[in-house]
C-alpha cells in the first residue's frame, strides 16, 4: 500500500512539473484587436499575466503556456503592449505546433 501511495504522489508531483501556464489557444489570440482590446478582457480571456513589466514607457504582460506531451514540449508565447488608454498597442504570439 505504501508503494502504490508513493507512486501515485510521484506521478502527481512529476505530472505538475510538466505544465506550466494557463493554455493558450490560437482561437482566444485570433479575438485580440490593436487599439480596440482592453486589459480588462485580456484579463478575462487569458487570466494574471506570468509577467508584467514596461517597454519604452508602456505597460507590457506576458503569458506562457509549457506541456510535455507524448510529441514531445508544447511551448506558447503571448507578448502584448498597452497604449496609455489600457488598449492592446500590438501583440506577438509563437508556438511550436
Amino acid at each position: 500500500m505504501r508503494k502504490l501511495l508513493f507512486f501515485l504522489l510521484a506521478v502527481s508531483y512529476l505530472a505538475g512539473c510538466a505544465l506550466s501556464g494557463k493554455n493558450l489557444t490560437e482561437s482566444k489570440v485570433k479575438d485580440i484587436q490593436p487599439s480596440v482590446t482592453t486589459k480588462e478582457q485580456i484579463f478575462s480571456t487569458f487570466g494574471e499575466p506570468g509577467r508584467k513589466g514596461t517597454d519604452s514607457g508602456f505597460e507590457t504582460w506576458r503569458y506562457s503556456y509549457r506541456n510535455l506531451a507524448a510529441e514531445g514540449w508544447i511551448n506558447r508565447d503571448l507578448y502584448l503592449i498597452f497604449n496609455a488608454d489600457g488598449t492592446v498597442q500590438k501583440y506577438s504570439y509563437t508556438s511550436n505546433q
